[in-house]
């Protein structure tokens, strides 16, 4: 067994309990604790003695990871490498400064927090204001989840296109009017409506998937009384599944376009296809999940570690 981190790194810090569990769930061998900085090796009872196993790692500071279900057969040495995903509770974020983003690698999202004047959380007041100045004093579980959202879901609009127009959809976004853990709400160009509109009708041909409840997303926005059209799509990435959700409102001054995007992880994306652990997620939403398949689709594509403008470090 190999575990590595999301990023694709051994850690000296990765320890914990490995347990080999029959189908009817018996235990039959325990191991741990144990370090992982290195290659481990187990020996466990074979076929016909046992009939079938799976394997339960639990890493201090990880999420929990059951494996498939395989046959031990004598002789034979499985190889199995491990992904180790942070646990959001043992983990919080180091947020860069907005004045030290890198200029290149953030130009689009500075050029947007500087249009952003009127910001605010989407479930609680009071609203925060200009977002460059209030960016550096996000604190509490309410700002930092929703900073780290909002860096989510730029690293994926900024390095995935519209697939209608070619172009990378944070170019399309103006100005962020709302915030939260899993989206952001923004004033948006009319090409975001019309792209996803013309994605609706060819659901085959761009791989997305259509969602069928819009209409809860409606809160979501400003304006609400004003809205006129509300139109959604979603695709999974290996970055996660992500959903536009595009609203047009009419009033005196004309046409406004509105798009709420969000990241969950719903959709159980396998990180890797390795014959034993594949590694997915289910239950809610956490940016701290999503910031893992950020970075595991970041070590995959040997791209590198990604720049997202925080890192996580462990709780003390």
């Amino acid at each position: 067994m190999t575990v590595r981190t999301a990023e694709g790194k051994s850690d000296a810090a990765l320890r914990g309990r490995v347990a080999f569990v029959t189908n009817t769930g018996t235990t039959v061998s325990m191991f741990g604790p144990v370090s992982f900085a290195a290659r481990q090796s187990f020996r466990v009872p074979a076929f016909p003695a046992v009939q079938a196993l799976r394997c339960d790692i639990t890493l201090d500071g990880y999420r929990p990871q059951p494996s498939q279900v395989f046959i031990p057969h004598a002789n034979q040495t499985l190889e199995a490498p491990v992904t180790a995903m942070r646990s959001p509770g043992d983990w919080t974020p180091a947020f860069r400064p907005f004045g030290e983003l890198d200029p290149d690698r953030f130009a689009r999202f500075i050029r947007v927090a500087k249009a952003s004047d009127a910001v605010s959380f989407i479930t609680q007041a009071p609203p925060l204001g200009s977002l460059v100045t209030a960016y550096d004093n996000l604190a509490g579980d309410q700002g930092q989840f929703a900073k780290m959202a909002l860096l989510n879901l730029y690293a994926v609009l900024s390095d995935e296109d519209d697939p209608v127009s070619g172009t990378r959809w944070f170019e399309l976004v103006r100005k962020i009017v709302r915030i939260d853990r899993e989206r952001f709400v923004a004033e948006v160009d009319p090409q975001v409506f019309s792209s996803v509109r013309t994605i609706l009708g060819n659901l085959n041909q761009f791989g997305y998937k259509p969602e069928p409840s819009p209409e809860l997303h409606r809160h979501n926005f400003p304006d609400v009384a004003s809205i006129t059209d509300l139109i959604t799509v979603k695709k999974s990435f290996e970055q996660g599944t992500i959903q536009w959700t595009v609203a047009k409102t009419q009033t005196a001054a004309g046409a406004t376009f509105y798009l709420d995007v969000d990241a969950d992880e719903h959709e159980q994306i396998a990180l890797h296809t390795i014959d034993l652990f594949k590694h997915k997620f289910n239950g809610g939403t956490h940016p701290i999940d999503i910031h893992e398949y950020l970075v595991a689709h970041a070590a995959k594509q040997d791209a590198g570690e990604i720049n997202l403008g925080y890192e996580l470090v462990r709780r003390v």
